[in-house]
């Protein structure tokens, strides 16, 4: 279970541990699975139209069971966004079992006029990284325009699966930043929405053992984007 101290939640599992900051939805989630190095995943950045937005207040916050609920307020403009972080036990091919995080994200506005495009940045250090468009299928990183929902990032000590679902994707950058280090970033909702209006967005993340399968990461995703919303969304 989640434990909040402070500004700070952990959750501690058997071999992996998470910690999410939570006035900062900046700084996403870090994980840091078994002895691996710690991994900083899923940092949200919020724009309405071209404008870059920050400093979003916490209003309330709440663990029920395997969930962190953050509930945030900007003041201008008048925006509310919640995140809703879940501990993922995903089905290996193998019958054992895969950790993973999976965030549910959630905006309203109390505008007539807003058009808020969500930007979600993961970057971690990895050899390789294999794409797959909406099929399933492996394709050329060249050919990001067709919205790949998953790649998988490669290094010696595992791999690492970062998924969104397919309704959720405006535009995808995926690229090297430095020898050792690749990023990938999802665009999300990027369309006018009406006031009161609540627009939802799903990703998650799986970590999986050094040289996976690619049908390993295609089972998870496929779990991912059939699983239910949670009941509080």
């Amino acid at each position: 279970m989640w434990q909040v101290t402070g500004a700070v939640s952990h959750w501690v599992a058997d071999n992996w541990t998470a910690e999410v900051q939570l006035e900062h939805p900046e700084q996403g989630i870090q994980i840091a699975p078994a002895s691996n190095p710690l991994m900083q995943l899923m940092r949200v950045e919020l724009r309405d139209g071209a404008a870059p937005l920050f400093g979003p207040r916490v209003v309330d916050h709440y663990v029920r069971q395997n969930d962190l609920v953050i509930n945030y307020e900007y003041a201008q403009p008048e925006m509310r966004m919640q995140l809703y972080w879940r501990q993922e036990v995903w089905r290996a091919a193998d019958g054992g079992s895969l950790a993973g995080i999976r965030l549910l994200l959630s905006l309203q506005t109390n505008r007539l006029n807003s058009c808020p495009l969500v930007t979600v940045t993961t970057e971690v250090t990895s050899q390789t990284v294999d794409v797959f468009d909406q099929s399933m299928h492996q394709m050329e990183l060249d050919k990001i325009e067709h919205r790949p929902p998953m790649c998988v990032f490669h290094d010696a000590e595992q791999s690492l699966a970062v998924m969104v679902h397919p309704t959720d994707i405006v535009g995808v950058e995926i690229g090297q930043t430095s020898a050792t280090r690749w990023r990938g970033a999802y665009d999300s909702v990027g369309e006018h929405l009406e006031k009161g209006v609540i627009r939802r967005v799903q990703l998650g993340a799986c970590v999986f053992p050094a040289g996976i399968e690619p049908e390993m990461a295609v089972s998870v995703f496929q779990q991912f984007v059939n699983a239910p919303l949670p009941l509080t969304a």
